[in-house]
């Protein structure tokens, strides 16, 4: 089907693509917007650089949660699970000069990973393999 814009309506039962290679949906720099029963659960917005994925939602009570690796909806906003042999279960391979992890709650950071593999905890500038800024308690041998 090719010319100006077409809709495809099931009043009844399920609407099944099925193509013996990939199916695309090509919304030419539009957003690709998921509803049921005409409420919006999933959007992918694509830029030039940037791919956003927005599953609505605002609390874990709803289903606005992102899993990776199981059909079971985790408990956090974002869950990854799985069994790796031989290599890790995720991997972050930040290429250029930012962090390659940072923990943070309402916006403070509270936990980064710099790309220089200091952690910090209390400090977003770790200086050290590991800067701690405050107070720390250890609980076991603490090995200088």
């Amino acid at each position: 089907i090719t010319g100006t814009a077409f809709s495809i309506l099931a009043t009844a039962g399920d609407l099944t693509l099925d193509a013996s290679g990939d199916v695309i949906l090509d919304a030419d720099g539009a957003d690709v917007i998921f509803k049921d029963a005409g409420t919006t659960f999933a959007t992918f917005t694509n830029s030039s650089t940037d791919l956003t994925v927005d599953i609505v939602g605002d609390d874990l009570s709803s289903a606005d949660r992102f899993t990776i690796g199981s059909t079971t909806a985790g408990v956090g906003q974002l869950n990854v699970t799985g069994k790796q042999t031989g290599k890790a279960l995720a991997i972050f391979d930040e290429t250029g000069d930012q962090n390659i992890l940072t923990a943070s709650a309402s916006g403070a950071t509270k936990f980064v990973i710099t790309n220089a593999g200091n952690v910090g905890i209390g400090t977003i500038s770790p200086t050290a393999l590991l800067d701690v800024a405050g107070t720390a308690s250890i609980s076991g041998q603490l090995t200088l």
